[in-house]
């Protein structure tokens, strides 16, 4: 099994985590009037920018699925998931991993004490950019595993 097909739905998940995450923060909460489906909309349109990370992380996730399933198909589809998609999946991979990487980092140890709190109280974790950006990673640098072509034997 390619783990490619393993690492982009568990980016897609967590990335959604995420998500959640804001949705159902106090503060955002408080802001939609204790609706969860006004919290979930907001996140998805941006959460004022605090899930926009989440969101390149998502659709980074979604390309590679699909240029995946794609390239297993031959034909047309090899050719577009091999040169138009991969070239949009490395251009929002390297967003996803940039943006993860620094509210990873705000989270985990940048700013002051206060700072931290609010970004963990609102996005969740700092566990899940550290799991987006090392799935990114890996699925960036791992190759598929190419049948090898066996010469006809004599015999």
């Amino acid at each position: 099994m390619d783990a490619k097909k393993l690492i982009y739905p568990l980016v897609a998940v967590v990335a959604l985590l995420i998500i959640h995450s804001y949705a159902s923060s106090p503060l955002v909460q408080l802001a939609a009037q204790g609706s969860y489906f006004d919290g979930l909309i907001q996140a998805f349109l941006g959460g004022y920018g605090n899930t926009l990370c989440a969101l390149a992380a998502l659709i980074c996730s979604i390309v590679g699925t699909i240029r995946n399933l794609l390239s297993a198909a031959g034909g047309l589809g090899a050719l577009l998931s091999g040169k138009l998609i991969g070239l949009l999946n490395l251009l929002i991979t390297l967003v996803a991993i940039f943006g993860n990487g620094v509210v990873g980092y705000l989270k985990l140890i940048g700013g002051n004490e206060r700072s931290r709190e609010v970004y963990t109280s609102l996005l969740g974790t700092g566990f899940f950019e550290v799991v987006i950006c090392v799935g990114l990673i890996l699925a960036f640098f791992l190759k598929p595993k190419r049948e090898s072509i066996k010469a006809p034997t004599d015999g």
